[in-house]
């Protein structure tokens, strides 16, 4: 029974391990092609960097600016980064990739873009993690990656069960055609 329930549980979960593989080997060469060039964490050459009461006069800014550009935004996430040497602050919604207003400290400019295009470094990440399918996708996910974890377990298990009964008829060798 334990061998045929992993073999029915392996089947459909091949496709969930391609795509999840298929999504996690295109990432993985984005990250390569980041190998050669200069750090992607690397701090950038700017000046000192703000006071927290300057950095919070900065958030307090944008989040007034963010509200007149536009009225219904609700952002979930606040990233303070620095462009070009320039301090910019984006409050960004959720999923990565989705709408987001910048502001940017020096020049005082807003740029808001509600329908932004997702790039594709984001769109491989959600289908990777599911999150592109909303909940559903997730829990899709996690429930395979469960199962993917059961399949190793009572595969090794099933492995050594077989090795146990070889070795006891008299053929103790690990691997066998």
């Amino acid at each position: 029974m334990f061998r045929q329930l992993h073999r029915w549980t392996s089947l459909p979960l091949i496709l969930f391990l391609l795509l999840v593989t298929a999504t996690g080997v295109l990432l993985q060469f984005e990250e390569l092609e980041h190998l050669g060039g200069e750090e992607r964490g690397a701090p950038p050459e700017t000046t000192a960097m703000p006071a927290d009461a300057a950095i919070a006069a900065q958030l307090s800014n944008a989040l007034a600016k963010a509200r007149e550009a536009e009225p219904e935004f609700r952002p979930t996430r606040i990233e303070l980064g620095i462009v070009e040497g320039r301090q910019t602050t984006r409050l960004a919604a959720q999923p990565r990739g989705g709408p987001f207003v910048e502001v940017d400290h020096a020049s005082g400019k807003v740029r808001a873009e509600m329908n932004p295009e997702m790039p594709l470094h984001v769109i491989l990440i959600r289908l990777h993690t599911g999150s592109l399918f909303g909940g559903f996708g997730i829990v899709v996910i996690l429930l395979s990656s469960l199962v993917l974890l059961f399949l190793a377990v009572s595969g090794a298990v099933l492995y050594w069960q077989m090795w146990t009964n070889r070795k006891s008829r008299g053929m103790p060798k690990l691997f066998w055609k």
